[in-house]
């Protein structure tokens, strides 16, 4: 349970710091095509282009994204705050966006040996496809950036320090991708000027005339991610299709005695899950990622006959819970468990 929250939450950090080294090289195009060449992509991305850092980069960025989608099979609900949920749309967007661009620069370099400098790929958005290209890479530029802010404001809002500093932190989460967004633009209208007064510039940078070796293996980039793309939905719409047909053969419920009234949910459902299904407020400041010990329930028979795996994995934060709260009958948290199903039958035993 530990292992996969750790981990969930590098491999995070990890793509927002490849995420923010992308948005400060793309900035740095404010000063010209050359200096996002010279400074944004051989020093900000330096790092990240070496063997070792494609490798850190693409194992993150499958390891967060199966971990993601494997909480969303978990969910019994989808019932959550707002904010909860952008965040999860955005985290199930942000694949579909992201394979157009990442098989057009990685897989297009690796595989066919295209040119991956910003020329190439500045010229191709702004000039070549303006309308479909663009768009869609601002869009993943935006998604990225709000999504990651909000898995980093989820995870520091617990700290002491993070009030003081939230001011500061938002100046700067607003700043950096407005400096990239309109460095990009400042790319994209010199590109644009080179391209008028440079034919050469055109033919280095351009789509490659029909019928050639490279417009063909252009072509066969565009089918791979297109395919990928497919592969990708079909594999969210596979999820989904799982979270229903389990919810629709989990007949059995159970019994939750809560302070305003007793309710019946499904089996199997998390107690901070069945608050929100039935509408009943409960406080959870990290959102249901046992960390803050805030959606903490009290246990008032069964607690002994819980098995001890059970008792030991929902009792993160002991310092945290204990008699200061006020709490005298044993306290644990309202999450679910990430190692196995502990809820089910915490309810089951308790409730």
């Amino acid at each position: 349970m530990p292992t996969e929250r750790t981990l969930r939450l590098a491999t995070g950090l990890i793509l927002f710091a490849f995420a923010t080294c992308h948005f400060l090289s793309h900035a740095t195009s404010l000063f010209g095509m050359d200096a996002i060449e010279g400074i944004g992509r051989r020093i900000f991305l330096a790092p990240w282009r070496t063997i070792a850092g494609q490798c850190i980069l693409f194992a993150a960025l499958f390891i967060h994204g199966g971990l993601g989608l494997r909480a969303l099979i978990r969910r019994r609900s989808l019932r959550m705050p707002p904010l909860e949920a952008v965040q999860l749309g955005l985290g199930l967007l942000i694949p579909l966006l992201m394979i157009p661009h990442a098989a057009n620069v990685r897989l297009g370099s690796i595989l066919y040996g295209l040119d991956d400098s910003y020329f190439r790929i500045v010229y191709q958005y702004f000039l070549t496809t303006p309308f479909t290209g663009l768009p869609r890479q601002f869009c993943l530029m935006l998604a990225v950036w709000i999504h990651g802010c909000i898995g980093l404001h989820m995870y520091l809002r617990i700290r002491a320090w993070y009030r003081g500093a939230v001011a500061w932190l938002l100046a700067l989460a607003i700043a950096i991708p407005a400096l990239a967004v309109l460095g990009l633009n400042g790319a994209g209208w010199d590109s644009k000027l080179r391209a008028t007064v440079s034919t050469e510039f055109s033919q280095q940078n351009g789509p490659p005339p029909a019928g050639t070796a490279d417009a063909a293996r252009r072509e066969a980039l565009e089918t791979l991610w297109d395919r990928l793309c497919v592969a990708y939905v079909l594999l969210v719409i596979g999820a989904f299709a799982y979270r229903a047909l389990r919810g629709a053969r989990a007949s059995e419920r159970v019994r939750i005695q809560y302070p305003e009234r007793p309710v019946l949910v499904p089996k199997g459902f998390s107690v901070l899950e069945a608050s929100r299904w039935v509408g009943i407020p409960h406080m959870s400041v990290c959102g249901g990622r046992a960390r803050c010990s805030t959606c903490r329930i009290r246990v008032t028979s069964g607690f002994d006959q819980l098995p001890l795996s059970t008792r030991n994995g929902l009792d993160q934060r002991p310092e945290r819970v204990q008699p200061e709260s006020g709490w005298p009958l044993p306290p644990v948290l309202a999450a679910p468990s990430p190692h196995e199903d502990v809820v089910s039958r915490l309810i089951q035993y308790t409730f």
